[in-house]
């Protein structure tokens, strides 16, 4: 499965990029904000948030009021860990709103967690790191890399309509997710980068193994609110000032090293960027 989703994924990325060179209509942009996460087990984790992303509508058909459009985008973002989403929609659009179903590429790498249950004895292959020079120990609690069926909705307005405010659901199933530990995680990385031609490696300390306690995921969703405005124009590419509210919520089965929620993770985000649209 974990091959199958890296070849998918390589081959959004070079779709992506050569979508760019005959690109409709499009933007990019870099962001910064603050994020917020809470996990089951009761702990709270607050940090800055960075990233950045694009948006292309690569075809499609239009008369005056109607058409369809092809719209792809990737974004990413750091903080207390990192994930990447790629999408794919085909959208209907009338007048000013355009809506409609897709699918999106997943990565997501999620930050260690304090967990003082790891300074008890634990199994061999267990998610528990070595407790560090402070004396407190952290748990792996795994990333992933799925499909995910997808929707949006978008409308514009305003002077020349250089406003907007657009809406996305990704919904996470079982079927289609594939969790790993860190060290699945950073294999499936440099696999990644390799398969793209990129010399970037992650520097991998232990052998790849998944963990005997890691628990079962159940479900899972993120939904992304952004508005923006477009200034400038003419002669000059239009300018963008962009902001995002995201939600996450990931749960897992409540057995093995979950039985305190601690793989159970909701978190909120809110960035602003500035970018480009074309």
């Amino acid at each position: 499965m974990v091959k199958q989703l890296i070849g998918l994924a390589s081959a959004v990325v070079i779709v992506g990029s050569a979508a760019s060179a005959r690109a409709q209509d499009g933007m990019l942009w870099l962001e910064g904000g603050q994020q917020k996460s809470a996990f089951g087990s009761g702990i709270d984790r607050s940090g800055v948030a960075a990233g950045g992303g694009f948006l292309l509508t690569i075809g499609g058909t239009a008369k005056k009021n109607t058409g369809v459009i092809i719209p792809v985008g990737m974004e990413t973002k750091f903080s207390q860990g990192a994930d990447m989403l790629f999408t794919g929609d085909i959208g209907i659009r009338v007048g000013p709103v355009s809506f409609g179903p897709g699918a999106g590429v997943g990565f997501m790498l999620r930050s260690n967690v304090a967990d003082s249950r790891c300074l008890s004895p634990q199994p061999a292959n267990n998610s528990c790191f070595a407790p560090g020079s402070d004396g407190k120990a952290t748990r792996d609690i795994g990333g992933f890399i799925a499909i995910a069926p997808s929707g949006f909705a978008k409308v514009s307005f305003g002077p020349q309509s250089r406003a907007f405010l657009q809406g996305r659901y990704v919904h996470y199933m079982p079927g289609l997710m594939t969790f790993l530990s860190y060290t699945e995680m950073t294999a499936a990385f440099n696999s990644f980068s390799e398969s793209i031609g990129s010399n970037a490696q992650a520097v991998q300390t232990r052998e790849p193994f998944h963990p005997v306690d890691f628990p079962e995921f159940k479900t899972g969703h993120d939904v992304r609110i952004s508005t923006g405005y477009m200034f400038g124009g003419a002669d000059k590419k239009m300018k963008v000032l962009r902001v995002q509210y995201s939600l996450k919520e990931f749960t897992f089965t409540g057995d093995k090293a979950n039985s305190n929620g601690i793989f159970n993770q909701k978190t909120n985000q809110f960035t602003v960027g500035v970018g480009l649209a074309f």
